[in-house]
């Protein structure tokens, strides 16, 4: 036995949505009145085969392919972004220590000469780090999308050139079993 206590439960205009396109007027579900409808429809037959053929949820099928692909351009360039991030974070902890030193009470924000010239020489270093970090995260990125773009139009095209092909095939087998006669 099924209480339902909504009269217009089943009521068009409450249930489903028109929407106008350019292919004619279409309707879209509103709510899950429908689906609850079918599925007591179901349970009042008492057939489970009704309830395994409608997917009862929505399927995540993540594309396992893709993620091995990004994986594997991922260690590709962690090696050389690790490294680079070494190299910076080294060269920032030499300008520290650098500046840093104990020096004289008269002296302690006087460089000389040679300190000038290195911490020079490891401010560029950290730049050029940085830099160079960039530009691998940079390349990442692009070979990520790269490969994204290619499975997303080799997905695109593959399926229409199937059938264009099949559709070729059978109208050559066709044409030869006609013309055989």
């Amino acid at each position: 036995m099924v209480l339902i206590g909504d009269a217009d439960m089943l009521y068009d205009p409450f249930t489903m949505r028109r929407i106008d396109s350019p292919f004619g007027a279409m309707q879209m579900a509103m709510n899950g009145n429908l689906n609850l409808a079918q599925n007591i429809v179901e349970q009042m037959t008492g057939d489970n085969n009704l309830i395994a053929v409608r997917s009862r949820a929505t399927l995540n099928r993540p594309f396992t392919r893709i993620k091995e692909m990004e994986a594997v351009a991922n260690e590709k360039f962690q090696s050389e972004i690790k490294r680079l991030e070494d190299s910076a974070t080294e060269a920032q902890r030499k300008i520290n220590e650098m500046q840093t030193q104990k020096k004289d009470k008269d002296q302690r924000y006087i460089l000389s000469p040679e300190q000038r010239a290195e911490l020079e020489k490891l401010r560029k270093e950290e730049a050029d780090s940085r830099k160079r970090l960039k530009q691998v995260q940079k390349d990442l990125r692009k070979e990520v999308v790269s490969l994204q773009t290619r499975v997303k139009w080799i997905n695109i095209l593959a399926v229409p050139l199937a059938v264009t092909a099949t559709g070729i095939v059978i109208a050559v087998i066709k044409r030869r079993k006609t013309s055989a006669k």
